[in-house]
């Protein structure tokens, strides 16, 4: 998004329909503005090892991730890294901890702690 104005990707919609859609920037954003975007991709979990690579954030987004890592605390341990002092994590998680993503060891939460 940075080199252009749209950008065509795939959504998936269910099993292998997709549907092709556009993202687009809003008119007047400048070149300044779209040099002050990042994206990255990774393993959530080793955020840490990364910090130095990306560098840090204003803002990062968190979506539907959470419950999928194999050590959610990792990430959310390594955020400070990532995170400029006073920027925003936006996370969104529906907290569907399943034992095929995440050991049940490493679940933040989703069972009855019969100590507390």
């Amino acid at each position: 998004m940075q080199k252009s104005d749209r950008m065509k990707f795939k959504v998936p919609i269910e099993a292998d329909i997709h549907e092709e859609v556009v993202a687009a920037h809003n008119e007047g954003v400048s070149a300044e503005m779209l040099n002050r975007v990042n994206f990255f991709v990774g393993d959530a979990c080793k955020l840490k090892d990364y910090s130095s690579e990306i560098g840090t954030f204003d803002g990062v987004t968190m979506a539907n991730l959470l419950c999928r890592l194999p050590d959610p605390m990792a990430c959310l341990d390594a955020l400070p890294h990532v995170v400029n002092k006073g920027g925003v994590v936006v996370m969104v998680t529906p907290f569907s901890w399943l034992e095929e993503f995440t050991p049940r060891s490493k679940w933040l939460g989703g069972f009855r702690d019969p100590v507390s």
